[in-house]
């Protein structure tokens, strides 16, 4: 039985990912328009060439640096007067992380490490959660996979990172709840992924990672503080 999906407007931080662009595919069978926020062109031509043309929904790309506060709050304001409210968010988080000792490491390149992972992940979830807070409604989704959060690294840098991503997550979820925004961090199993002999992840694995989504958003779970493992 095909799934519906209540929500009418969905905001995507990122695209860079197979995965990820399978299931804006996936998402776009529904009547729902889809809003990503992709970093260059590259990742809004590769998104195209998976989504296709036969699309029961609307896909909206948007060019942005998500470094750059004022740039992403701008642009969820811009979405919410042409669209209307943000009904589901979703996060992605990269996995590949630099594995650096932090006593080797120049400031600047601290910065720019922290301003990818930490920092624009903040900045998507601040300018978005900002706007669900007056509505009281809305739902968040983070995803990070599982080959970060299980894996022993001797790292001090990954591990400093991965630690405070997953704090900042729990923070968020927290408070979020506090203004009836059902928040929820997935976890995506890449340990045993499935490849087709080409190389392509098979599509099933989007599928059921969007019908998870879709039951997150229908179920209006009481608890903002749910960690999935798909």
């Amino acid at each position: 039985m095909k799934k519906i999906l209540t929500a009418k407007i969905v905001f995507i931080n990122s695209v860079s990912g197979r995965l990820t662009r399978q299931l804006v595919a996936r998402l776009l069978q529904k009547d729902v328009t889809v809003i990503v926020a992709a970093k260059n062109f590259d990742e809004v031509v590769e998104l195209h060439k998976c989504v296709g043309k036969e699309l029961a929904g609307r896909l909206v790309t948007e060019l942005v640096d998500d470094y750059d506060y004022a740039k992403m709050a701008d642009l969820v304001e811009n979405i919410i007067e042409e669209f209307g409210p943000i009904d589901l968010a979703l996060q992605f988080f990269g996995n590949k992380l630099r594995s650096r000792c932090l006593l080797d490491m120049q400031y600047d390149d601290w910065e720019t490490v922290v301003g990818a992972t930490l920092s624009s992940s903040f900045i998507f979830a601040r300018t978005v959660l900002e706007t669900m807070k007056p509505e009281r409604k809305g739902c968040f989704l983070s995803l990070s996979s599982t080959a970060d959060a299980l894996k022993k690294d001797n790292s001090s840098l990954k591990n400093v990172l991965l630690a405070s991503r997953i704090e900042m997550t729990k923070v968020l979820a927290r408070e979020a709840k506090k203004w009836d925004i059902d928040y929820h961090h997935i976890y995506i199993d890449h340990t045993n992924p499935a490849y087709t002999p080409a190389g392509e992840l098979i599509i099933h694995r989007a599928e059921q990672l969007a019908d998870s989504l879709i039951d997150l958003y229908n179920s209006k779970d009481e608890t903002s503080e749910a960690f999935l493992t798909l």
